[in-house]
C-alpha cells in the first residue's frame, strides 16, 4: 500500500496555513539569497470575517538560520515557536546508511570537524559541534518534533538515494507522521523516489525557468527561484495543480511583490520577521488593503 505524506492543499491553523498529511541549496551568492522578481502590485480581496489568511505561508530555510546554527533543532525548534508553519531542510546520507540534516557533502562548514558525511557514521557525525552546543540530527528526530507541532516539513534531497537509501527514506517518511513534502534540484533523485512509490508529495526546486508540463511531471510542489517568477506563470503553475514556493526571500518589498504574483509560500532565512509581517497583512487584508510594499510598476 502506498503512502501519502503530505496533501497538497493549505489549511488554516491560527492564522497561519500549513499542509497537513491526508491520514541549502549551496550558500548563495548576495544577489541570489534576495533576489526581487519583476511583478506588479495586485488589489488583494477583501477577506470575509473568520475566513483564512490568503497571504503565502513561510518556510524556515534551515530553520530560523538568521538566528541559530544553520539545520539544527534549535533552528527548528525556534523557527516552529516564531510561528512558522513550515521548516525547510537538507538530507545527506552518513557511511552506514542514515539520513542526516547538513546541506552540504563535507562537514567542513557546518561543524568544528571535517571530511565527507558519507565517510562519517552517523554516531560520529552526531557528536560534532554545530554551534551554540547544537549537534547535527537526523531526518527522523526532526520529523518527529514536525509530527508533534504538525509543522510542513520541506525535505530537500542533495543526493540521488541509492536503491538500499530508498526503503529507508520511505521508512522514516512512513513512520513519522509529519507533514512532508520531498523536493530536489536533482529531477534523478525525484523520479527514483516515485519509482519506489509513486504517493509520496514530492516537487522540483529549480533556478530554472520551467513549464508547467515539466514541473507537473515531478508532482505537486514547485519551489522555484524567486526572480523566475511572474504572475502569469504563477497562476500557469498553478493550473497545472502545482503550490508554488519562491526561494530565497528575505525582504519585505520582496515578500509583498511576491505575495501580489499569488504564491502559495516564500521560503526565507527570516522567518520571524516574515511571520510578523504576513500577521500584519492579513489583518490589513480583512479591508481590502494591497500588501504594503508592492511595487506598482515593474521592478
Amino acid at each position: 500500500m502506498g503512502i501519502v505524506v503530505a496533501a497538497s492543499v493549505l489549511a488554516a491553523s491560527g492564522g497561519v496555513a500549513y499542509w497537513q498529511p491526508d491520514s541549502g541549496h549551496p550558500p548563495e551568492a548576495a544577489s541570489e539569497r534576495s533576489v526581487a522578481p519583476t511583478l506588479t502590485a495586485k488589489a488583494v480581496p477583501v477577506r470575509p470575517a473568520g475566513a483564512p489568511c490568503t497571504l503565502p505561508a513561510g518556510a524556515a530555510h534551515r530553520g530560523a538560520s538568521s538566528e541559530e546554527p544553520e539545520n539544527t533543532m534549535a533552528a527548528f525548534t525556534r523557527a516552529v515557536a516564531e510561528g512558522a508553519p513550515a521548516i525547510e531542510l537538507d538530507v545527506q546520507w552518513t557511511r552506514d546508511g542514515i539520513p542526516v540534516i547538513m546541506h552540504d557533502d563535507t562537514v567542513d562548514r557546518t561543524t568544528r570537524g571535517q571530511g565527507a558525511v558519507a565517510s562519517m557514521t552517523a554516531a560520529e557525525v552526531a557528536e560534532l559541534d554545530a554551534g551554540r552546543g547544537q549537534h547535527v540530527p537526523t531526518l527522523e528526530s526532526v520529523l518527529a518534533m514536525a509530527a508533534k507541532t504538525k509543522t510542513l516539513v520541506l525535505v530537500e534531497l542533495k543526493t540521488v538515494p541509492t536503491p538500499a537509501q530508498v526503503p529507508k527514506l520511505l521508512d522514516v517518511l512512513r513512520r513519522s507522521g509529519a507533514p512532508v513534502i520531498v523536493h530536489s534540484f536533482l529531477r534523478k533523485a525525484l523520479q527514483t523516489l516515485h519509482a519506489a512509490d509513486a504517493s509520496v508529495q514530492a516537487g522540483l526546486t529549480t533556478a530554472d525557468d520551467v513549464t508547467p508540463a515539466d514541473a507537473a511531471g515531478f508532482g505537486r510542489f514547485l519551489n522555484i527561484r524567486a526572480d523566475r517568477i511572474t504572475p502569469d506563470k504563477v497562476r500557469a503553475w498553478q493550473a497545472a495543480g502545482m503550490k508554488v514556493y519562491a526561494w530565497t526571500v528575505d525582504d519585505r518589498d520582496r515578500w509583498a511583490s511576491l505575495a501580489a504574483a499569488g504564491v502559495d509560500g516564500i521560503v526565507t532565512n527570516k522567518v520571524g520577521p516574515y511571520v510578523e509581517w504576513r500577521r500584519g497583512q492579513c489583518a490589513g487584508e480583512k479591508a481590502g488593503a494591497a500588501p504594503a510594499g508592492a511595487s506598482a510598476t515593474p521592478r
